[in-house]
């Protein structure tokens, strides 16, 4: 809903934005909606971005933000 709320305002373009997901499924269908690129893999996708938008359940944030912390500076 981010992503997409980003692409319909104007303020970014499918190709300048990355997202992430465990799910292989949720992914595809990501993509397929959105024309955005998905990865599985967390680092990978914050390692080069200038702008992070985290939106994980709260359970999982801890472990995100741990995960990638080394991957990114303010």
């Amino acid at each position: 809903a981010i992503a997409g709320g980003l692409l319909s305002a104007g303020y970014v373009r499918a190709e300048q934005i990355r997202g992430s997901d465990p799910s292989e499924v949720c992914r595809t269908k990501f993509r397929e909606e959105s024309g955005i690129a998905a990865d599985a893999d967390n680092i990978e996708t914050v390692k080069d971005s200038s702008v992070v938008i985290l939106a994980v359940k709260p359970q999982h944030m801890a472990a995100v933000l741990k995960e990638i912390a080394p991957h990114v500076s303010p």
